[in-house]
């Protein structure tokens, strides 16, 4: 064997040791995304179970709530107060949820059921007026899922 033939012959393995090299770099990156959407659907579905826990353990939270999606109006200032904060806080996790699903970070059938619960409650009275002043404060994007699948409510209330 003489050099040049020895020179072929290392730059050949030389190339196979990248392309395994590149082979394990692309399953590990995978698997790493994997884990990644396990993660993120296991923390959303923790906060969702926190607030609803939150809300199921405190009886003054409890009755706010209700009285609020009612679209009650004689809640007092603390209590409008009460209701727009578990609002805010219940819409900014839908809009999270809504960013992880349309990146494909989330479990499709995890996105579905979000998206169903948060069709059920835009269809509230009281959830409807406080979107009406608070809808500013969200992304254009989960504006317009918002205000559609309000228009479907309404539509389907006539």
């Amino acid at each position: 064997m003489n050099i040049e033939t020895a020179y072929f012959i290392a730059q050949i393995v030389a190339a196979l040791a990248i392309i395994g090299s590149l082979g394990y770099a692309i399953a590990q990156i995978k698997i790493n995304n994997r884990l990644m959407k396990i993660q993120l659907s296991h923390a959303t579905v923790t906060g969702i179970a926190s607030y609803n826990q939150s809300l199921g353990l405190d009886k003054q939270a409890a009755r706010v709530w209700r009285k609020g999606l009612k679209g009650d109006s004689d809640l007092d200032e603390d209590e409008w107060m009460q209701f727009n904060l578990l609002c805010a806080s219940a819409f900014n996790g839908y809009e999270s949820h809504l960013v992880l699903e349309q990146e494909g970070l989330i479990n499709p059938d995890l996105a579905h059921r979000y998206h169903t619960q948060l069709e059920h409650i835009v269809s509230r009275p009281g959830i409807m007026n406080w979107w009406s002043k608070q809808r500013d404060n969200f992304s254009q994007n989960f504006r317009d899922e918002v205000d559609t699948l309000i228009a479907i409510a309404i539509r389907h209330a006539d």
